[in-house]
């Protein structure tokens, strides 16, 4: 299929597109590029979709612009879309929109990706944002990227979380130590796996169907610790007590 044909395509929104492997190449970049300024926003939503089966500084550059699209939806995915493709040379576009975008969503996935590019040199700029911030979703982003640099009292405030006596506390705070992505900080999670009060509904529409703290805990330490179990994980799963004990057994064998 030509280029011509798949920009057809994406002018007639049709997202099958995305589905066809191979189909989105670098030989229809141009003509994504200039989808992503078409007037209607459903196509530039999907022509940005496309980008982001592509790389190298055009598509980053493309992505960072839909950061202030007039639509919220394109601008919550190219933000999302960032911790795929954004890179050092990015630094100083992405402190710009740390600092002036007018969506906090925008803001949170920035100071997320931030820390991720593990620049030390960022810690004042984002030191200098919390200070300024007043969207609590961008502020606890921000105490994360910093955590993840290297930042002592940002480390300190993220694991004071997993001890919060409340459950949905500490699955948040779970959930933050595998941004962190240190697996010294594993062992931190030793007393949540004896926690076996209900946390998070899994269930379908709402229903009463309940995975734990030590749950959610377990599913921690597999991303900290590289996928070390030797049973079946998955998000939503309740485990035994035999497979907590494994759990238990493979923490403290850990340096």
């Amino acid at each position: 299929m030509s280029a011509l044909e798949i920009k057809e395509r994406i002018l007639q929104k049709d997202r099958s597109v995305l589905d066809q492997p191979g189909l989105i190449s670098a030989r229809v970049l141009p003509e994504l590029l200039e989808l992503c300024s078409h007037p209607d926003g459903e196509v530039r939503d999907l022509a940005l979709s496309a980008l982001n089966l592509l790389s190298g500084p055009p598509v980053r550059e493309a992505i960072r612009k839909a950061l202030r699209d007039p639509e919220v939806a394109i601008r919550s995915h190219a933000a999302l879309f960032l911790h795929q493709h954004a890179d050092r040379a990015d630094l100083k576009e992405l402190k710009v929109e740390l600092a002036g975008n007018r969506d906090e969503f925008v803001r949170e996935q920035v100071a997320m990706v931030l820390g991720k590019l593990n620049e030390p040199d960022m810690k004042p700029v984002l030191r200098g944002q919390l200070a300024a911030e007043t969207d609590e979703y961008v502020s606890h982003a921000i105490l994360l990227a910093l955590a993840r640099l290297g930042d002592e009292p940002s480390r300190r405030s993220v694991m004071a979380r997993l001890m919060d006596d409340s459950p949905r506390v500490r699955v948040e705070a779970l959930k933050d130590l595998e941004y962190l992505e240190d697996r010294k900080l594993a062992r931190s999670v030793r007393p949540l796996l004896g926690d076996l009060r209900n946390a998070v509904n899994v269930g379908l529409s709402h229903s009463p169907e309940y995975i734990r703290v030590c749950d959610v805990a377990i599913n921690t330490l597999d991303v900290l610790l590289a996928h070390p179990f030797p049973f079946v994980l998955q998000r939503t799963r309740r485990y035994g007590e035999g497979q907590i004990e494994q759990a238990i057994n493979v923490l403290e064998q850990q340096p």
